[in-house]
């Protein structure tokens, strides 16, 4: 099994790394990534500041790791995109306290899918950028944005890697932006959607911060369980989840919780 996850807008910048990695680079680094720096480097301030649909001072902060962007990646400058990316999923994914046997089961089984690098495995040692998946960043008059950009590498990526490791199955814990550029029905095994309800005011529905939680949560208790069986996925109960077979599918399995 793969399990894809999104990455993170902001990342860890006080935490230290627990552990020596050699630094290794995404798959893609030298060659796709470094496309997409070339026209980001070409964009100015208001540029920049609405591909992003960010503020100013944020559109600031990017245009100068663009501008001073290197294709060098150490150990000052870089680090591990599980211990780097710190937005809810990451977070409560928890890579910190993960032992090293379970960060290299991690590394070989979990894949950030970014709008920069690409795939991204646990261990590959990435610099802050700040580019969604969902961004218009056209790279030639036929490649208008990032879709259109990683899809057919990310089919050939995740199709090459389900032949060579034999994964049965994709756990897909990515948000809709992400998972949006993948082409699922391309892919060589059957994939696996999420969804979390919470219950509220008698109410079971997805709210979208604690599922984003809730999905760091499930990748990180696959990692603690080294589950590899579709049906042992039923079994997530983290937090108080459980599994609800009548709003589930064989490509969407649903998950309740109830109010306290």
């Amino acid at each position: 099994m793969l399990v894809l996850l999104s990455p993170a807008k902001t990342f860890n910048t006080k935490l230290a790394v627990p552990y020596d990695f050699p630094v290794r680079a995404p798959e893609f680094y030298s060659t796709k990534t470094q496309e997409l720096i070339k026209e980001l480097k070409k964009l100015d301030l208001k540029a920049l500041e609405s591909l992003l649909d960010v503020s100013e001072k944020i559109a600031q902060t990017n245009l100068e790791r663009y501008t001073s962007w290197t294709k060098e990646l150490n150990a000052e400058n870089a680090k591990p995109a599980a211990f780097s990316f710190w937005g809810d999923v990451n977070k409560h994914f928890d890579a910190f306290s993960l032992s090293q046997e379970q960060l290299e089961y991690a590394d070989n089984n979990v894949l950030y899918l970014s709008g920069l690098y690409g795939p991204v495995r646990p261990l590959d040692a990435i610099k802050e950028y700040r580019l969604e998946m969902g961004k218009a960043l056209a790279t030639s008059a036929t490649c208008k944005n990032l879709y259109q950009f990683w899809q057919k590498t990310l089919v050939d990526y995740l199709n090459q890697r389900i032949k060579d490791e034999k994964h049965s199955f994709i756990l897909n814990l990515a948000s809709k932006e992400y998972a949006g550029a993948v082409d699922f029905k391309q892919l060589s095994v059957p994939s696996i959607e999420v969804q979390f309800k919470d219950q509220k005011n008698g109410v079971y529905k997805v709210i979208s911060v604690i599922a984003k939680r809730s999905r760091g949560e499930f990748a990180r208790w696959v990692v603690e369980n080294k589950i590899t069986e579709v049906e042992e996925l039923k079994g997530f109960n983290v937090g108080g989840y459980y599994f609800k077979p009548e709003e589930s599918t064989d490509s969407l399995f649903t998950f309740y919780r109830d109010e306290k």
